[in-house]
């Protein structure tokens, strides 16, 4: 998958397809037809539509988040090492203040919110 590019609407798909399956937020994509969405089928052998209702859905589910995803046209997969992972900044809602971009070690390491949506949970 490495040097792999995607457009912001396959980004937001695959997000989509992730989260829609796992327990944590399966329940969040509940009112959005995930039914749509055939179950058990790797996210390369879905259809178009099945993507772009994903991708929907995300944006529904993520309306704070999501957008940003629209900032770049394109997207690179690139093999990162923990170091330089990191060394990236987080998104200001991550931070203690929730205004700040902090190193995503830093987060790591600051004490965890009170939220069922802090990914460190």
């Amino acid at each position: 998958m490495e040097s792999k590019r995607a457009n912001p609407e396959e980004i937001k798909a695959r997000w989509a397809y992730g989260e829609l399956r796992a327990e944590r937020w399966r329940a969040d994509y509940a009112q959005y037809s995930p039914d749509s969405v055939r179950q058990g089928v790797l996210f390369d052998e879905l259809t178009a539509e099945e993507k772009a209702h994903l991708a929907w859905m995300v944006s529904q589910c993520r309306k704070s988040l999501a957008p940003d995803i629209d900032k770049f046209v394109e997207y690179e997969c690139q093999l990162w090492s923990k170091e330089k992972l990191g060394r990236t900044y987080t998104l200001a809602p991550m931070a203690p203040d929730r205004q700040s971009n902090i190193p995503f070690l830093s987060f790591i390491a600051c004490q965890r919110f009170n939220e069922e949506s802090d990914p460190r949970v």
